[in-house]
């Protein structure tokens, strides 16, 4: 089990919400919205704020947290993994990968690093399993880091707690 001290900045991968869904929310509220399993923040959590935008070769769109991993049927083992929204774009949508990266760039003018709708990242204390599933989330936007990005360990949070911090 990782533990992270507020202040560090880290390189990091892996999903990546707007703040505003994540500040004054309980616990299991977080685990509703974002798609985690039942108690899977019970014993704490992490909130790491991104700090700079991503280019578009960093991250992969994926959808809203109803669509766990991305994935229309879910975030569970596939013996061939359906596609993420991206390539859903170009396979039944008809967009190029021109297109897709266009509207890459204009989503990441709109990304903030900083203020309600910053990027940020909430990492459970408990490790993640090998038989881990995650249900479907309450379908807040979802982003993920396909390569490691700069985050600042913002706050460490315990068993029960809600980050009331800043948006900075």
């Amino acid at each position: 089990m990782a533990t992270f001290t507020p202040g560090v900045t880290l390189d990091m991968r892996g999903y990546f919400l707007q703040l505003n869904f994540i500040r004054g929310q309980s616990p299991a509220e977080l685990e509703r919205r974002i798609g985690f399993r039942t108690g899977r923040l019970s014993h704490g959590w992490y909130l790491f704020f991104m700090l700079r935008r991503p280019t578009p070769d960093e991250y992969e769109m994926h959808g809203y947290t109803h669509f766990s991993g991305g994935m229309v049927q879910g975030h569970l083992p596939h013996a061939v993994p359906p596609p993420v929204q991206e390539q859903r774009l170009i396979r039944e949508q008809g967009w190029s990968a021109a297109d897709v990266r266009r509207f890459k760039e204009g989503q990441i003018a709109r990304f903030n690093v900083s203020g309600p709708q910053r990027l940020a990242k909430v990492t459970p204390v408990i490790d993640h399993s090998d038989i881990e599933t995650y249900p479907p989330g309450s379908g807040i936007p979802q982003w993920k880091a396909v390569k490691p990005l700069p985050f600042v360990v913002k706050a460490a949070l315990g068993p029960g707690q809600t980050y009331t911090g800043d948006w900075v």
